[in-house]
């Protein structure tokens, strides 16, 4: 009587896969494993091919389907434990990994943010050194949209404002920057002073 179709593809399988045809021997294993009468060795043979390969998934599911059907005394069930434990340290390994590169490569953008963010605070400021408020302003503004309406942004700009002949704006930025900060000290002596300069008796 002939064997059956999976276990003459199982033999065809081991053959090659003993002379190194290892997709070849695949292909057979594949086919008994999913055309059998689901014998054990059928698909530990398969998982064996799929590891070989490269494929790592194929290679744990079939484990497992064989783990599942073995009585888990045998070498070959101690083979698959063994290479499911490293299929999933693997996965655990690459998750860390992954969690590490995405908190690098955030502190990276933070970075260059901080440093764009100074670069442009540090012209402002150059501006305003020259007299150069107009220039100044603009980009303070700019800083604003990025990284927000601190007080100490407010604080340069009211400053801007002064010097322009714009006290009423001066006087707005001003009172926002020490919303934005009570204890910002310079915004309040700005205000301040800049009350004091128009006439405001509460200054």
């Amino acid at each position: 009587m002939a064997d059956p179709k999976d276990v003459v593809a199982y033999n065809q399988g081991v053959r090659l896969f003993k002379e190194g045809k290892l997709l070849e021997a695949l292909e057979h294993f594949r086919y008994a494993a999913e055309h059998g009468e689901d014998r054990p060795m059928e698909h530990f043979a398969l998982a064996s091919a799929c590891l070989q390969v490269g494929d790592k998934l194929g290679a744990e599911k079939e484990y497992r389907r064989f783990l599942d059907m073995d009585s888990g005394s045998s070498q070959q069930a101690g083979v698959a434990r063994t290479a499911i434990a490293g299929f999933e340290k693997e996965r655990v390994a690459a998750l860390a990994q992954e969690e590490a590169d995405r908190k690098a490569l955030a502190e990276k953008l933070q970075l260059q943010r901080l440093e764009s963010v100074q670069k442009l605070y540090d012209e402002a400021v150059n501006f305003f050194r020259v007299g150069g408020y107009d220039s100044c302003l603009k980009r303070l503004e700019s800083l604003t949209k990025s990284w927000g309406r601190t007080a100490e942004v407010l604080n340069l700009m009211g400053l801007c404002f002064k010097h322009l002949g714009a006290p009423q704006d001066a006087s707005r930025v001003l009172t926002e920057a020490i919303a934005a900060d009570p204890d910002h000290v310079e915004a309040a002596l700005n205000l301040a002073q800049l009350h004091f300069e128009t006439g405001i008796q509460r200054a």
